[in-house]
């Protein structure tokens, strides 16, 4: 075995010599577990395993290219939302305390431009809470700001 599997193949080997030559049920189902532990502790699913013993020579089939962009792809799409919910997260609470955000900022040394000072002025007299924009726009101006308005 070579390649990705040459640090557990003395291992494999063993357990594959096991569950082959035994005739008891426990023993092949011990080494079959083993064998699932085995691998796991390497960093592989069974698939990547499998896929090692099939094409020694590391070579990627199509299926294997797209099942890594496939992959790849969801994870990253996974992070990116996980951390624009961090994000809306830090300022889950404009919704209720928006005057106060506002007047912080208006108060602040932080280089406003005159439609954002208009906006802020609004937002420490608006009744209610905000919108889905207004709120969008105060978190991402507290965000901006960060540290200026203190």
């Amino acid at each position: 075995m070579t390649g990705a599997l040459a640090p557990i193949a003395d291992k494999v080997g063993k357990l594959l010599r096991t569950m082959l030559s035994t005739d008891k049920d426990g023993e092949v189902v011990a080494a079959a577990q083993a064998l699932r532990r085995v691998v796991q502790s390497a960093g592989m699913d069974l698939h990547t395993f499998t896929r090692a013993i099939e094409k020694p020579d590391g070579a990627i089939s199509e299926a294997d290219l797209k099942h890594i962009y496939d992959t790849g792809f969801a994870d990253g799409l996974r992070k990116a939302e996980q951390a624009q919910h961090a994000d809306n997260d830090d300022f889950r609470d404009i919704d209720d305390d928006h005057r106060e955000v506002a007047q912080r900022l208006l108060n602040s040394s932080a280089p406003l431009t005159a439609k954002q000072r208009e906006f802020l002025r609004d937002m420490t007299h608006w009744r209610g809470r905000p919108t889905a924009r207004q709120r969008e726009w105060l978190a991402g101006l507290a965000r901006k700001f960060n540290g200026r308005a203190a």
